[in-house]
């Protein structure tokens, strides 16, 4: 692949840039204040959602329908007030350029989006809802909605519960209604609950039904229709909370969230509690609980941004405890923030093709890799490499660069999910008819890991040599070289997976 002379710049240059762009925002995080444990709200929270940076929303129903934006260190900001009146404020997601979408129920029911500047605007179609309740996007950035009851709320004829779609920049269509998405009779509440907390993991949609205390999973099938609803679990009581067992409040769920290995997280509204279901088998364990967390009637939940093995988990809580059990203090209305350890999940493995994008400042460099086990028990791996986008960063380095070719990889695994690896590439140019004569070679070295099935994040350097430092023409720098160039290198990859095709477009249309 030619080399794209776009611009000259020096060695020099080039890493005093890079440095910067790579260390300064991991400087600036280092620097910020900890998340508080627990930031009480006015009026009743329900929907939360959290951005690739760390900075958290949340819906709060007040005199008005309010939007808050936390930094990542707590510090609040009214995003949207959303106008008179209040009260049906819900569920929150967020899109991939950073736009906010909350759900508003019975009153002024609909979906709205809100730019990073806060203006709002409602989604065409989603007025026909009746309730909306939460949100979740899929990888094709359609959203879906679930709607707690359809009917009439003023004449109290509810219907069933169901799921709406909005495809991207589309308008809201009604999607699924089924019986195991509608509430039951009401009782603790004047309607009934149904389709609540929603989200979306590897073609399928995970819906909680409050009332029936379920757990639904839908198949998203690949021209968008639903597959058959089942139940995919039904959530049990919480042996630890003091309301275990109560004859007076039944198990009741409301929000819900997926982590990378496919676990279920599921507020247990009614107990003061939040559990986890295992995607593997399906058992329940409690992961906090009131009174060692300040739970107080836990509506949604979301992760943090960070994808380890140890995750923030934000929960917003209703405090409508004191309406139930009055002669107690309870933590109130507010923002809870719980540090968990994920259970460990599925052991991942390279093998397959990955497209690596790494950034830079003149852009991405985009890489794809094909890797390969090497041995029975899946610790060392080969890779082969082809750069797909130019690279111009080190035409200063090289100035007779024409192409770059990779001689392959080799990653090492060095614990659960995380990976030791060393690529070799070589800078080159044409000496003659099919003649090709090495200019330079480089270097990466450095740590990845899988922070999903299909996803792992890398840190390391980019070492790079003269072809003179090569003086026995081996093709790796002689011993005791040291690199002209050495940058920090951070890289993203992402494995290739079946892709849902599109729907052709009719003739004519």
């Amino acid at each position: 692949m030619k080399a794209k002379r776009t611009r000259s710049l020096s060695a020099v240059g080039i890493v005093a840039v890079l440095v910067l762009a790579l260390t300064s925002p991991i400087q600036a995080q280092g620097n910020e204040a900890p998340f508080p444990s627990f930031i009480p709200f006015e009026g009743q929270p329900e929907g939360v959602a959290v951005d690739k940076v760390g900075n958290v929303f949340v819906s709060v129903r007040a005199s008005s329908d309010q939007v808050w934006e936390l930094s990542p260190s707590g510090v609040r900001t009214l995003l949207a007030d959303l106008g008179e009146p209040g009260g049906g404020a819900c569920g929150m997601a967020l899109d991939a350029v950073g736009n906010v979408y909350v759900c508003r129920a019975m009153t002024n029911p609909g979906v709205y989006r809100i730019a990073p500047d806060g203006e709002v605007a409602p989604l065409p179609g989603t007025e026909q809802t009746v309730f909306p309740n939460a949100l979740a996007f899929d990888d094709q950035e359609t959203l879906y909605v679930t709607e707690t009851f359809s009917g009439d709320i003023s004449s109290g004829s509810f219907g069933q519960g169901g799921i709406w779609r909005i495809a991207k920049d589309g308008t809201a269509e009604l999607w699924l209604r089924d019986e195991l998405l509608t509430g039951l009779p009401p009782a603790l509440f004047p309607f009934p609950i149904g389709a609540n907390g929603v989200g979306f993991y590897h073609g399928d949609l995970y819906v909680v039904n409050t009332d029936k205390a379920l757990v639904v999973r839908v198949p998203v099938r690949p021209d968008g229709s639903p597959g058959q609803p089942e139940v995919w679990k039904e959530v049990e009581d919480v042996p630890e909370s003091p309301w275990y067992n109560s004859p007076l409040f039944p198990v009741q769920a409301d929000g819900l969230a997926l982590d990378v290995h496919g676990n279920v997280y599921v507020t247990v509204v009614s107990r003061n509690a939040i559990v986890r279901i295992n995607a593997d088998d399906r058992s329940q364990e409690t992961v906090a609980v009131y009174p060692e967390v300040p739970l107080d009637s836990p509506a949604s939940l979301a992760f943090g941004p960070d994808k380890g093995q140890w995750e923030s988990l934000f929960v917003t809580n209703l405090g409508m405890s004191k309406d139930f059990i009055p002669d107690q203090e309870w933590p109130g209305p507010g923002l809870v923030k719980i540090d968990l350890q994920q259970s460990p999940g599925l052991e991942w493995s390279p093998e397959g093709v990955w497209i690596t994008s790494v950034p830079t400042p003149l852009g991405n460099m985009i890489v794809k890799s094909n890797w390969v086990a090497q041995d029975d028990a899946k610790t060392r791996f080969t890779g082969e490499f082809e750069q797909i986008s130019g690279y111009p960063l080190l035409i200063d380095v090289y100035p007779d660069l024409e192409e770059t070719e990779y001689g392959g990889g080799l990653a090492v695994k060095i614990g659960l999910n995380k990976y030791e690896m060393t690529n070799l590439q070589y800078f080159t140019k044409t000496s003659g008819p099919g003649l090709k004569e090495i200019v330079g070679i480089g270097i990466v070295n450095g740590t990845f890991e899988f922070v999903g099935p299909d996803m792992a994040q890398g840190q390391g350097t980019g070492a790079y040599y003269m072809a003179a430092q090569d003086a026995d023409q081996d093709g790796f720098p002689d011993e005791g070289q040291e690199p002209v160039v050495c940058v920090p290198w951070g890289w993203t990859s992402k494995r290739l997976a079946i892709i849902p095709g599109c729907i052709p477009t009719p003739p004519g249309e």
